[in-house]
């Protein structure tokens, strides 16, 4: 099992109880203040994970999608085993860079 936190940030005049509704197919919503919303997605694995995120990035009417915090099962991880990881790592190192998109904010 997979448990992470986002804070969801719409874009300027959008009707945050509309948008809701639409996000609440992925995530559940906990907190909705101003243009953020603070949601929590439960997925079985990291793809579950990221499919959610790729969904709520779409979502017109959202900003950006920020994860704060993710927790996964370390039973979920071990079940991988190292090959799985090696697969993971190998597809990153193969997507063209142009291909990744990052909209955080990296503090150093």
């Amino acid at each position: 099992m997979n448990l992470s936190s986002l804070v969801i940030t719409l874009k300027p005049n959008t009707d945050i109880a509309s948008i809701s509704e639409q996000i609440s197919k992925y995530a559940s919503i906990e907190v909705k203040e101003g243009d953020k919303i603070v949601a929590v997605v439960e997925s079985d694995d990291t793809d579950g994970q990221i499919k959610a995120y790729r969904a709520l990035e779409r979502i017109d009417g959202v900003a950006n999608v920020a994860m704060i915090y993710s927790y996964e099962d370390p039973a979920d991880v071990d079940a991988l085993g190292a090959r799985s990881m090696d697969e993971i790592m190998d597809k990153l190192e193969k997507t063209p860079t142009k291909k990744i998109k990052y909209s955080g904010h990296v503090n150093v």
